[in-house]
C-alpha cells in the first residue's frame, strides 16, 4: 500500500496536480525522498519555463533556429567631417598611428534618404588602432566643398563634440610624442600624475584629441 502511495504521489507531482513550484521537503509524508520515488519508475520534473516551450514550438514550426545577435553594444564608430582627406590622413594615421579598415562612398540619393548632409554626396576613410581591433572606428568623411570647423580656444568655447579621448600603451604614448614634434603638431599641454599621463592635441580640423597612457612601472 505505501508503495502505492508513492506512485501516485509522483504522478501527481509530474503532471502538475500538486504544484510545480512545491520543493521535495514539502511532498506528503508517504513519500520518503526523492530517490525513493526514483527507484519505483517516478520522474519528478519542474514545470517548465514557458519562454522555452514557445522558442521550441516557434522553432519546430518554422525549422529555423530563434536568431541570437552577436553583436557588443556600444559606441560603434565616431563620425568626422573633414575640410582635407590627406591632411587627416596624414594625422591619424602617421601621428596617432592608426590604420584604414576600409572606406565607401555615398551617392545624393542616399544622402537624402538619410537626411543629415543636406543631400549631398560623399566619401568615408574608416580607421581604427592598429593594436586595437575592437576600438571604436572612427570615420573621416569628407565632401567636395567642406567648411573648416572656426579655430576654438578651449573645449569649452562651443557646445558640442569638441574632444576625443584615446588611450594607448606608455611606448606608443612616446611615438605619438615624437610624431606630433616631426610633423609640427602643437602639444597643448601635459598632465603627469603617478598613475597616468596626458597630452591634448589637435588634429587639421580643430577637434581637440585627448592621449592617455598609463604610466609604467
Amino acid at each position: 500500500m505505501k508503495s502505492l502511495y508513492i506512485l501516485l504521489a509522483a504522478f501527481l507531482i509530474v503532471s502538475g496536480h500538486c504544484g510545480a513550484q512545491t520543493p521535495p521537503a514539502e511532498l506528503p509524508e508517504m513519500v520518503e525522498s526523492q530517490q525513493e520515488a526514483k527507484k519505483l519508475g517516478a520522474l519528478i520534473v519542474e514545470k517548465p519555463d514557458p519562454r522555452l516551450t514557445y522558442r521550441k514550438n516557434w522553432r519546430r514550426k518554422s525549422g529555423k533556429k530563434p536568431q541570437q545577435s552577436k553583436a557588443k553594444l556600444g559606441v560603434a564608430a565616431i563620425g568626422i567631417v573633414v575640410s582635407d582627406i590627406n591632411a587627416s590622413l596624414d594625422f591619424y594615421k602617421n601621428v596617432l598611428g592608426m590604420v584604414e579598415v576600409g572606406e565607401f562612398e555615398l551617392d545624393a540619393d542616399w544622402s537624402a534618404e538619410a537626411g543629415a548632409a543636406n543631400n549631398q554626396p560623399f566619401k568615408v576613410k574608416r580607421l581604427k588602432q592598429k593594436d586595437n581591433p575592437a576600438a571604436t572606428e572612427i570615420k573621416l568623411a569628407y565632401f567636395e566643398e567642406p567648411v573648416k570647423r572656426s579655430d576654438l580656444g578651449g573645449i569649452n568655447d562651443r557646445a558640442g563634440v569638441n574632444y576625443l579621448t584615446f588611450y594607448y600603451s606608455a611606448k606608443d604614448f612616446q611615438k605619438i610624442l615624437d610624431q606630433s614634434k616631426k610633423f609640427n603638431i602643437q602639444k597643448l599641454g601635459w598632465v603627469k600624475r603617478d598613475a597616468y599621463q596626458l597630452v591634448f592635441l589637435r588634429d587639421p580640423d580643430n577637434v581637440f584629441i585627448e592621449i592617455v597612457s598609463r604610466k609604467e612601472r
